[in-house]
């Protein structure tokens, strides 16, 4: 059965359509040579979606200029994010809009130039829809010899618009201050606390100041807890402003040849000897061919009987020590044999002193830390000892920083005593013993200092601030300067945990950072939007002026000029279908549908309106029945 006069046989091939479809004459090319781009309004929409693009992209350029190096905004119902995100999907929206319009557009200029493979129109009807594959079929079905390459390659770029937008934003975190979160950090400038009364005006020290003592002497942590003073940081990051504040600081010095060693003949083979510092300070001594020894005295004694720290107005701690009878805790007893006449001994002498210290205090992350800017020690006993036993008053400010009586007479009375006594040991024998009056953990103090191992907290970056000498260089000196940090956590801690009658100073207020995060822009992203617009505009203008040239419709995207000018020019009026479905048509009754009556896109929706249609296939063809 042949075709229908009005069915557009769609299994046919491009040579059967050409002969069985009327196509345009001679006449009707040179008619529409006449026809003139007179108006915009062919181009307004693609033109309109331009420069809402344009106005989008300056737009998210301006508001990442005002947002960047601020904070991120913290909007109610909205992030930066989204409003980025929405402004860049409608500037993407308006360029993809003409970019896919003027592909469209630039098939009836390939086709009007010289007869063409009818097949070519796929791939430019694929490059109209936006498509990645679409635009490579038609960059290589052009290979570079049509204006419509431009378009391919823009779709393809415009495919990076929106991620490059995304990356223009980016956030790092910064730390400002916080004026709603207090951090507080300790000052004292008069320190006169004691712990409870032992008789007429003497006092046990202060138990605070005992347990870190203690805790310095017993707890060899590497983080140095008994230094960092009590603070208050709510979000882990704060900062202070330079503080004063009276410390304490060690100072050693070696008195080894200061020592004197003698021995007595007991018997032929026996020699008594002792190693004393001095004429009066401590002793050891050991039994030369016997199995008896006294391998290290310490002892507290007054400045007046010092070797070198003569003005100190604490008791002056000296020691002595067999070197190498220490370097085995498991050994005890049997130091005894290891010591003789050929063993080297050290002396070494401690003093603590009191200071003015200026730190600059800082928290980050938590951790406490502090840099030492100058320590004052100069030190004087006013004629009024009714508030201070000894005063500071550094050359900087005109405050005035010391201690009480009751805290200095506690303090003296704790050194003299925690600081004295001796390790013995004899054949089955060996132990720690005090050296007086044992009214504090004397024994256990001398365990530490001659077991502790010191050297790992000696170079602890927060002991160091307490040792601005670096004297750490045996187990007397390294031990002294743990006390001497602790004692000065304790003085500034007293702001927070004693009352204000035993003490002055303040809490003082610092800076409390929280970490907020601020925009940056990365303004080299913006270059692929920028590109892809400037190209769209150049691809929508070469399409315009193309068609101009050629005096072409516009018909863009709209597939009604295809279906119309391969369309025959009859219709049959009696149709009907059986009950299979299939039409029917009676051929002896045709009806003639007439052609547009201009090729505008109007009046193609006017025409296209009039028809209806529908896709039929059977055995032997498939067309749209009208």
């Amino acid at each position: 059965m042949a075709p229908l006069p009005h069915e557009i046989p769609l299994s046919q091939s491009p040579d059967s359509i050409n002969r069985t479809t009327p196509s345009l004459s001679a006449s009707q090319n040179n008619a529409g040579k006449t026809v003139k781009l007179t108006s915009i309004d062919d181009w307004i929409l693609e033109a309109v979606a331009l420069v809402v693009s344009a106005g989008t992209i300056v737009a998210i350029a301006a508001i990442l200029s005002h947002f960047d190096g601020q904070q991120q905004p913290d909007w109610p119902r909205v992030s930066l994010n989204s409003v980025i995100s929405w402004l860049s999907t409608i500037a993407s929206a308006g360029l993809m809009f003409a970019l896919t319009n003027s592909p469209g557009q630039l098939k009836w200029v390939w086709f009007a130039r010289q007869k063409k493979r009818l097949s070519d129109l796929k791939p430019f009807d694929s490059a109209s829809r936006g498509g990645l594959i679409g635009s490579l079929e038609l960059l290589w079905l052009l290979k570079g010899r049509h204006f419509a390459v431009l378009g391919s390659l823009t779709a393809i770029l415009a495919i990076g618009f929106d991620p490059f937008v995304q990356n223009l934003l980016h956030y790092v975190s910064s730390a400002i201050e916080s004026p709603s979160q207090v951090s507080l950090l300790g000052a004292t400038s008069l320190y006169n606390v004691a712990g409870p009364i032992i008789g007429a005006d003497f006092h046990y020290v202060n138990p605070i100041l005992k347990a870190n003592v203690y805790s310095a002497l017993f707890n060899l942590d590497p983080t140095a807890p008994w230094t960092t003073p009590q603070y208050t940081c709510p979000t882990g990051n704060c900062t202070w402003d330079p503080i004063s504040t009276l410390a304490m600081r060690a100072l050693c010095s070696d008195v080894t040849p200061h020592i004197n060693r003698t021995c007595t003949t007991t018997t032929s083979d026996i020699q008594n000897c002792t190693v004393r510092l001095g004429d009066d300070g401590p002793t050891a001594w050991y039994r030369e061919g016997g199995s008896t020894s006294q391998p290290m005295a310490m002892a507290a004694v007054a400045s007046t009987e010092a070797l070198v720290y003569t003005n100190s107005t604490f008791p002056v701690i000296q020691y002595v020590l067999a070197a190498g009878s220490n370097n085995n805790s498991e050994a005890t007893w049997e130091i005894a044999a290891s010591i003789n006449n050929s063993t080297r001994f050290l002396a070494t002498e401690c003093a603590l002193e009191p200071i003015v210290r200026s730190v600059r205090a800082a928290v980050s992350s938590g951790t406490y830390m502090e840099t030492v800017l100058t320590e004052w020690s100069p030190y004087y006993y006013p004629n009024d000892s009714s508030i201070f036993e000894f005063a500071l008053i550094p050359p900087t400010g005109n405050t005035t920083f010391g201690m009480g009586y009751e805290a200095w007479s506690s303090l003296t009375f704790f050194v003299s005593t925690l600081f004295t006594g001796f390790v013995y040991a004899s054949s089955g024998t060996f132990g720690f013993a005090a050296g007086s009056a044992a009214s504090y953990a004397v024994t256990d103090t001398i365990e530490a200092i001659f077991y502790g191992n010191f050297s790992t907290t000696a170079t602890s970056p927060t002991i160091r601030s307490y040792n601005a000498r670096n004297q750490c260089t045996d187990q007397l000196s390294c031990a002294v300067t743990n006390v001497a940090a602790a004692m000065s956590k304790t003085i500034r801690d007293a702001v927070f945990t004693s009352s204000s009658s035993s003490r002055t100073g303040s809490q003082t207020t610092g800076h409390t950072m929280v970490m907020v995060s601020f925009v940056a822009v990365h303004w080299e992203w913006l270059a692929l939007p920028a590109v892809v617009w400037v190209l769209s505009c150049a691809v929508w203008l070469g399409t315009a002026v193309q068609t101009r040239r050629l005096h072409l419709h516009t018909w863009g995207t709209n597939p009604l000029p295809l279906l119309f000018l391969y369309r025959g020019t009859g219709a049959h009026e009696n149709e009907s279908e059986n009950e299979n479905g299939d039409v029917n048509a009676d051929v002896d009754h045709p009806r003639q549908l007439d052609r547009p009556t201009a090729w505008t896109t109007s009046a193609l929706d006017h025409a296209a309106e009039k028809l209806r249609v529908r896709l039929v296939t059977n055995a032997h063809e498939v067309a749209l029945h009208g």
